[in-house]
Parts: C-alpha cells; structure tokens; sequence
C-alpha cells in the first residue's frame, strides 16, 4: 500500500512539472520581400439598385474594368480635367437582354408608365405584389402592358403574372426580391436605354464609346457617379437619367457639367414622365438639355443625323397619379 502511494505522488509530480513547463513557440519562417500573404475578401455588397457596390477607394484597375481598354478616348477626356476613374462596373453576361428589355420599355413608355409605377411601389411597400386594372385604356395599352409583363415574367423579373381578360382587363403580379431586378425597374433600365438609343444614331464609320456608371472623383476630391457617358466621334456625351424627384439633383448635375466642360447640348438630362414643354423650361434654365424620352431621341438625331427620316414619335405618359 505504501509502494502504491510513493508511485502516486512521483506521478503528481511529473504532471505538476510538464505544466510548468513552456511550450516551445514556432519562430515565423522568413518571407521573401515580394511575397504575399493571401487573404479570403468577401465581394463587395450589392447596391440597392442591383449593380455590385465598389469597395472604399477601390481603383479601376483592381476592383472592376479598365477604362483605358474600354473607352480610351473617354478615359483621355476625363484625364484632362484632372477627374479620376475610381471604379467602373464589370460587363454582366446578360448586357444585351437588359438592354434589349430597356429599349423596350422606352419605346412603350407611354402605354406602360401606370404599371411601372404599381410594381415601382409595391417593392417598397407590398412585398412586390402588384395589381393594375387597365379596363379604361385603349387595346393598345393593354397589348403593350401584356406584352411587356410576359417578357418580364419569362426572365424572372416578375416571380408571378396573370392578366384577367375582359371585362376585368387586369394585370396582377409579383416583383422578383432580387437587388438586380428591382435596381433595374426602379430606374436603371432608362440608364440603359438612353445608352442604346445614343448606340444606335452614332453614323456609321465613326467611333462609338461609352461608360455605363462609372464612379469617378471629381478635382475637387469629391466622388460622383455617372449614369452615361459616351463618345461618338470625337463630341462627348454626358447624360443622366432620374425616373424620381429631379428638384434636388439640378445644382448638383449643373456644378458638375461645368467641371466636365461639356456643352449645353450635349449634357443632358432625360425625365421620361416631364411635358415637353417643362423641359424646355428647365433647359433654359440651367446648363442642361432637359428631355422626355421622345425629345430625347429627336435631340439626339438632330445633332448626329442619324435617324431623323425614320425617327417615331414615341408616346409621353404624364405623371403617374399618386396612390390613393
């Protein structure tokens, strides 16, 4: 019992020691100067408008396209007013879909305005559901509007659609929840649009560039983004498109043409739901070219040449009516 004791506390002793005992620290093994080490980083938050979000002072060489081969000579024009790129939206594989849907929406925009408007809300509001009764519109408003939510539903833009034929004649549906899907109903199908309606009145023969949303940094060090700038030749375009309040953006887009030096007719603002004549208004106002979509696409042919025998006069809808 004694022996069992003394090789009892011989083994008290030797754990008691081995804790005390430090344990022997790995020294960090020598990196050659340009090593890296590599780190997982997260991709950068969607925006609510469903184009991915460039991370606090990202460059454009390293968190999307390089302008320089995309646009040189937009990139050129912008260097020489001292205004950086600091990040420019990589291409999405589905450009053409997008823009061959936006095109749509613009040509139609008269007859499908009021349901823009019911999906635009029910986004904020409903979850996404949507009703819109069009028994008071002409048939070709209602073929339009058919028409348009079927393709709409057929990409996934709308998760679900049905139209109540007469007497009902009404469109009842649900927004897709997808960042991409609601950043482009909300406003950036009229970026695109106006985009491929500059494309397509460049004359042939002569260079067509363009930057879609590129986030730049004004001389003044503060940043900015553009919804379209374009070259067709060697005149610049600059133009923003607002599907929302306009009013507090005017001092704002004034101050920044004349940073960019861009000419009155060539810097334009589109508000597809203004009268005519309210832009004509506001265009003498400020430094802008304000426009509605069918004055749009008659400015733009009437300085490029392009499409003026052919051009079709696209319906203007008036303001939406604020919901009840």
């Amino acid at each position: 019992m004694l022996e069992l004791l003394e090789r009892i506390a011989v083994a008290l002793e030797t754990l008691v020691q081995r804790a005390a005992t430090p344990l022997p620290v790995e020294e960090p093994r020598p990196r050659s100067p340009g090593s890296v080490v590599p780190l997982r980083v997260p991709p950068p938050p969607a925006a609510a408008n469903g184009r991915p979000r460039a991370a606090a002072g990202a460059g454009s060489s390293g968190s999307g396209a390089d302008p320089q081969l995309v646009a040189p000579r937009l990139a050129e024009f912008l260097a020489a007013r001292q205004i950086r790129i600091s990040h420019l939206p990589m291409p999405m594989p589905a450009e053409q879909t997008l823009n061959a849907l936006a095109v749509f929406m613009a040509e139609r925009y008269g007859a499908i305005a009021g349901t823009l408007a019911k999906m635009k809300r029910a986004i904020n509001q409903n979850g996404g559901h949507f009703n819109d009764c069009l028994a008071q519109q002409p048939p070709r408003v209602i073929s339009d509007c058919c028409q348009w939510c079927t393709r709409l539903h057929e990409l996934g833009f709308l998760e679900e659609y049905h139209y109540k034929p007469a007497p009902q004649c009404q469109i009842v549906g649900r927004v897709s929840s997808l960042p991409l899907v609601q950043g482009f109903l909300s406003g950036h199908w009229l970026e695109r649009a106006v985009l491929e309606l500059l494309r397509a009145r460049a004359p042939a023969g002569v260079g067509f560039e363009s930057l879609l949303n590129p986030q730049i940094v004004l001389p003044n060090g503060n940043d900015f983004e553009l919804d379209v700038l374009a070259a067709i030749g060697e005149q610049v375009w600059w133009v923003e498109a607002k599907t929302g309040d306009y009013q507090p953006h005017l001092a704002k887009y004034a101050a920044v043409q004349r940073l960019l030096q861009v000419a009155q007719p060539y810097a334009v603002l589109v508000l597809p739901d203004l009268p005519s004549e309210r832009c004509r208004t506001l265009t003498q106002l400020y430094s802008l070219t304000v426009c509605n979509i069918a004055d749009f696409v008659q400015h733009v042919a009437e300085r490029t040449g392009v499409g003026k025998e052919t051009e079709a006069a696209l319906p203007v809808a008036e303001p939406p009516a604020p919901p009840a």
